[in-house]
């Protein structure tokens, strides 16, 4: 289970089978150095799922501004009958991605968050 209570049993009864304590392992003169490496990895990681989903809001950018060009072309036409459906589709398309483009941004902005939060952590190591 997830539950950090559980963890932390698993990991001490982990040290425990090995000879090592608890206490042995906070006194650790490696400690600093792996925790600082665990923010590392961490942060890593973020800033490269931060780098996709920025990526990825460029892109739907990019596909919104085609649909909505689309969008005003059609409007010209909407007078002819064969216009007016696929108007009406595409503006639902459209209306959608936004949606699902400011979900992503928002997204972003927390893994920005979290990328700055880990720089703070492994800073002040």
């Amino acid at each position: 289970s997830g539950e950090p209570g559980v963890c932390a049993s698993r990991n001490e009864v982990f040290l425990k089978s090995n000879g090592v304590s608890v206490v042995q392992v906070a006194e650790s003169s490696r400690l600093p150095n792996k925790i600082k490496v665990v923010f590392d990895r961490a942060r890593s990681e973020e800033k490269y799922i931060a780098g996709l989903m920025q990526d990825l809001c460029f892109s739907l950018r990019i596909s919104l501004s085609k649909k909505r060009r689309l969008v005003a072309d059609l409007e010209v036409l909407v007078e002819r009958e064969d216009a007016a459906k696929p108007l009406e589709k595409i503006r639902e398309i459209v209306a959608r991605d936004f949606v699902r483009l400011g979900d992503l941004e928002k997204l972003l902005a927390c893994a920005l968050v979290g990328v700055s939060l880990k720089d703070g952590y492994v800073a002040d190591m």
